[in-house]
């Protein structure tokens, strides 16, 4: 580690290690972000991206490159990033996939052609261990599907029926200007409310509200009081 002395400061001068210092420090924050907003794990998919490029250009024999980019996949997959602009950003994805797969051409012909057969035998792998994970659930989704899933907001002492209402109204797809205006209410109000209502839901945000309750029907049922003897 190459080290200077500035007005008694030390400061490091090499740029590897001022570039690994400095993703350190910003991982450490992000996951300090995480520890109090857990719903805002998309970093977790930010960082992974960033490390499976890390690791594809700096070391070619280390295939964690690979896990890392479907990590970083799989959480912008979760957490709705694909739904709008499908196309292109599916294609953003592919052209990171494709970098990091090429990333050792610089090396020579045969570095090159090693660690490019390594990765795609270890991605084909990795796919392979997904599509069973998901035939599995997929089962198990098909199986559910035949019952309806409902979610009777007067279940939570907190939420009434208009926000059964308005839940309802997100899930047909309504933003929410359109939201405000039809229950009369200024847009401020609605989103106010709408993050109170996500976090008694335990779902963090609209994202990952639409994530776990998108298939849904939305109800405000309240339980009738036992008749007395």
């Amino acid at each position: 580690m190459r080290i200077c002395s500035w007005n008694g400061i030390e400061m490091i001068t090499d740029p590897i290690e001022l570039r690994a210092c400095i993703v350190s420090v910003v991982t450490t924050v992000i996951f300090f972000v995480l520890f109090l907003k857990p719903h805002k794990f998309i970093l977790i998919g930010i960082v992974a991206l960033y490390y499976s490029l890390e690791i594809a250009f700096h070391d070619t024999n280390d295939m964690l490159c690979i896990p890392m980019y479907i990590i970083g996949v799989s959480t912008f997959s979760i957490r709705g990033f694909f739904r709008n602009h499908r196309k292109l950003k599916i294609s953003l994805f592919i052209l990171i996939y494709l970098i990091i797969c090429i990333s050792p051409i610089y090396l020579g012909f045969n570095v090159f052609v090693s660690s490019l057969l390594s990765k795609i035998v270890f991605s084909f792998l990795f796919l392979v261990a997904i599509f069973f994970i998901i035939e599995n659930n997929g089962n198990k989704i098909r199986y559910d599907s035949q019952t309806e899933c409902i979610l009777n907001i007067a279940d939570y002492e907190k939420l009434n029926s208009r926000d059964a209402e308005m839940l309802d109204l997100l899930l047909q797809k309504m933003a929410y200007k359109e939201i405000a205006a039809f229950e009369n209410l200024k847009e401020g109000t609605v989103k106010n409310r709408m993050s109170i209502i996500f976090s008694i839901l335990g779902t963090g945000d609209k994202v990952g509200f639409l994530n776990r309750y998108g298939k849904y029907k939305i109800i405000y049922e309240k339980a009738e009081a036992p008749k007395e003897n």
